[in-house]
């Protein structure tokens, strides 16, 4: 029986030196498969901000020119409503003076007793019952003229 121990003995002793063995080399083959995934982790990390650097480069070349159009637009379309506004107030001030002077030649002609009249689309001018007409003709712009006298 004892040497059915010593063969136990020995065995157990033989196992665990083999699983002993077999830790160290499985310690060994992770600690080798760990820097190997590790290694591999690097590389793509560093292909991946090499493609998100690249991207964001090829995003800034597309987005800048994009940008310009529409400040250019947006200047332009303010350049343009600036010009049409201050076009209408020229004409604006233009017709305000015109109107203006033909205010004044009515109010002279109402200080001659000489006021106008519209009936049916035609425009008059009605004279005072103490005018004479002297003469009628077309002035150089084709005007028709009229001279009276009080």
């Amino acid at each position: 029986m004892s040497k059915i121990s010593d063969l136990a003995a020995t065995f157990e002793e033989t196992s665990n030196k083999q699983a002993c063995d077999t830790e160290q080399r499985l310690k060994k083959e992770f600690k080798q498969h760990e820097a190997f995934i590790i290694e591999a982790l690097n590389l793509s990390k560093s292909r991946i901000d090499t493609a998100i650097s690249a991207q964001s480069s090829n995003l800034s070349r597309l987005i800048l020119p994009t940008w310009l159009w529409v400040i250019f637009s947006v200047m332009l379309v303010i350049s343009v409503s600036w010009g049409v506004i201050w076009y209408q107030g020229v004409v604006i001030a233009d017709n305000w003076q015109i109107i203006a002077k033909q205010n004044d030649r009515l109010d002279k002609l109402a200080k001659s007793n000489i006021t106008t009249s519209t009936e049916e689309g035609n425009n008059y001018l009605v004279l005072p019952t103490s005018s004479e007409i002297t003469d009628t003709y077309m002035s150089t712009s084709n005007h028709p003229v009229v001279v009276w006298t009080e």
